[in-house]
């Protein structure tokens, strides 16, 4: 499947006059925006429990993996040793911690948005709900909390939750909302595309980016693995002139995914000079953000992306999301490895994060960008 992506997603500057007050009815808040008939209420959820922290990361050694999450709180110095965790994936740290901090300050905004980021991560999206709700409830024109949840709600399938939360973004701020809505109509394009182990187009790539996936304790490509590179293989064979990216960090071992995945193309007899290896990166998201950066030091501008069929929905609609994100020009195939999967809801759920990361739609930084209604 190809895409061409040479756009940015253009933010035009429109002001809004716009008022949100709390109702007597608890749960709800009307937007009741100036000048409008229109009025926006929105049923907030109840707080959940803290969540059970998932398994313990490798800690200190994937601190630096690409994305470093969560870079715009370092300087706070109650939640910087809480961001620290989050990057080491030391997961039963974080979880406690930042509840005993919005325990203790229940009106600590930035320690909800952090839960909210890790817990997103981690796929809890309930609770990640509970948390910005928390913001909503004190801050109701909040356009981080209302972007993201709305975010939230299209994973749930929600379609009333998702709809109250796009309404009231659009009078706190259009521009948030146009960008909210761009971004989910594309993903559900993309994550819904037919994708197979052949490439679709008659594009000539520039190069062959294999997504690493975990490999086995002792530094051999695991079954995951395996098949990508067997496609991998496939493509580096029917295009000899592509350059072939490898990418993953040492992220649940000590190899580098993408240091793993070299060494078996070697001993395919694969050339060294056509490989080229992204080592830093910690998830499909990263993987994106590593394989760009090469691309444009390349200024190459066709690319087949070989992971899993299962992966490459995820893989592709991040990659194309985020291209299109920074403004790169990029002809986009795909070939996918392994059996032929049904895609199960966890995988489309998280490529609807990994798409909100890669639009920029994530983050409270992400949304300080556009400018106040």
């Amino acid at each position: 499947m190809k895409y061409n992506i040479c756009f940015r997603i253009r933010v035009l500057s429109l002001a809004l006059s716009t008022a949100i007050l709390m109702s007597a009815c608890s749960g709800y808040f009307p937007v009741d925006p100036s000048n409008e008939t229109l009025t926006a209420s929105i049923a907030l959820t109840e707080e959940q429990p803290m969540p059970i922290p998932k398994e313990q990361g490798r800690g200190e050694p994937i601190e630096q993996l690409v994305p470093m999450y969560a870079e715009e709180y370092m300087s706070d110095t109650r939640l910087k040793d809480m961001v620290v965790a989050f990057r080491r994936w030391e997961w039963n740290k974080v979880y406690s911690g930042l509840d005993q901090i919005v325990e203790e300050d229940p009106d600590y905004l930035d320690a909800y948005r952090l839960q909210a980021e890790v817990y997103l991560i981690n796929q809890d999206y309930r609770a990640a709900l509970s948390q910005l709700d928390r913001i909503l409830e004190r801050e109701p024109m909040d356009v981080h909390a209302l972007g993201v949840t709305t975010i939230i709600m299209h994973i749930m399938n929600d379609e009333q939750g998702e709809s109250e939360r796009l309404n009231a973004l659009k009078q706190v701020q259009p521009e948030a909302a146009a960008a909210v809505s761009q971004m989910l109509a594309q993903a559900d394009q993309l994550i819904h595309a037919d994708y197979s182990g052949q490439s679709q187009t008659d594009v000539i790539p520039d190069a062959i980016a294999i997504y690493g996936q975990t490999p086995k304790s002792n530094g051999t490509p695991s079954a995951g693995m395996l098949s990508r590179l067997e496609r991998g293989l496939e493509m580096a064979k029917k295009f000899p002139d592509a350059k072939i990216i490898l990418s993953g960090g040492d992220v649940r071992t000590e190899y580098t995914e993408a240091s793993v995945m070299k060494q078996w193309l070697l001993d395919q007899g694969v050339s060294e000079d056509r490989l080229i290896l992204d080592e830093k990166a910690r998830d499909t998201y990263g993987n994106a953000i590593g394989t760009l950066g090469i691309l444009e030091d390349m200024d190459a501008h066709s690319v087949i992306i070989v992971g899993t069929l299962l992966h490459l929905p995820r893989a592709v609609t991040t990659t194309v999301i985020y291209a299109q994100h920074i403004g790169y020009d990029l002809a986009i195939d795909s070939a996918g490895g392994g059996e032929t999967a049904v895609l199960d809801d966890g995988e489309v759920a998280y490529a609807y994060v990994n798409a909100a990361r890669a639009a920029g739609l994530f983050t409270k930084s992400d949304y300080s960008t556009f400018d106040p209604a």
